[in-house]
């Protein structure tokens, strides 16, 4: 098990906000350990009580250089988080690095949304794909489509039912190695998706994450099939598909939903994104390109 050596003490930052700095103010950051993951306090001061994007930075050499965004965070951070005291931000430090040796500091940055004087309308719609009918359900969220469920296309190979049954398909979509899910099929311009369509890329996975806010997993989950259901708030009903893992191992249905993104990390690994029974956020990680993942596509712009 990997050691967490916390070494250090957070930083109070103040934004680097020319005009009324006294108004609004990042302040009172502090951090401690509990496990494998670290809680980050803090207090958000805005007079306009305006939204702000929220992030956190990681320093292992006392401030000369800062690592971050960091990722596998939740809580009161990413966009739209609501001004206040004793905001917290959790980051499983063990996830995503190995180990942490000090001196260690931790700022928080942030910005209020000037976008939110525009307010983005979240609508539901569908489309058809032209290559074998089906019909998918789209939402808008945030001047982004997304589909509004997992992708049904049958390639001539590199995809699966979750343990074979066609049923799972039809409830939960298939699933693709990443080859197959980045290779062009039957009129896609790109990718697996149709025509008009692509794979979601990692900073598409991402600005949906940080536009989320708080507790971002809950907002996307389904009010099916989870056990702790979702609040399914913007009408991405992301469902426990599971994955395949190698030699048509299949786990995670009813616990696990995993989502390819089109951004290789690796020869043999890619991006994907991962929501989990029980947690609320959603996590970013290296995952084995034979493995099978749900797939997610996003309208071209």
């Amino acid at each position: 098990m990997s050691i967490i050596r916390l070494i250090g003490v957070a930083i109070l930052f103040f934004l680097g906000l020319q005009s009324n700095l006294q108004a609004q103010q990042i302040k009172n950051v502090d951090f401690q350990s509990d496990g494998q993951k670290i809680n980050v306090t803090y207090d958000l001061i805005d007079s306009q009580s305006r939204l702000w994007n929220i992030h956190l930075l990681l320093s292992t050499d006392n401030g000369n250089t800062w690592y971050g965004p960091l990722t596998y965070v939740s809580g009161d951070v990413g966009r739209r988080v609501v001004p206040g005291t004793g905001k917290k931000i959790i980051w499983d430090a063990q996830t995503e690095r190995t180990s942490l040796y000090g001196p260690i500091k931790f700022k928080v940055e942030g910005s209020f949304m000037e976008e939110q004087k525009k307010p983005v309308v979240e609508t539901a719609t569908g489309f058809t794909d032209a290559r074998d009918g089906k019909t998918y359900r789209s939402v808008q969220i945030n001047r982004t489509t997304w589909m509004a469920q997992n992708l049904d296309y049958t390639p001539p190979s590199g995809s699966w039912c979750y343990r074979n049954e066609p049923e799972s398909c039809a409830k939960f979509g298939r699933l693709y190695d990443w080859a197959t899910a980045t290779s062009s099929h039957q009129g896609s311009l790109a990718d697996i998706c149709p025509a008009g369509w692509h794979l979601a890329t990692d900073q598409e996975w991402q600005d949906l994450v940080n536009y989320l806010g708080t507790n971002p997993a809950q907002k996307l989950k389904s009010i099916n099939y989870w056990n702790d259901k979702g609040t399914d708030n913007r009408g991405f009903s992301a469902l426990p598909s599971g994955y395949k893992r190698d030699l048509l191992t299949f786990v995670g249905q009813g616990s696990q939903a995993l989502f390819w993104t089109s951004k290789p990390f690796s020869s043999t690994t890619a991006y994907s994104r991962s929501v989990l029974e029980g947690n609320s956020s959603i996590f970013r990680r290296s995952t084995d390109k034979t493995y099978g993942l749900s797939v997610r596509c996003v309208k071209d712009q």
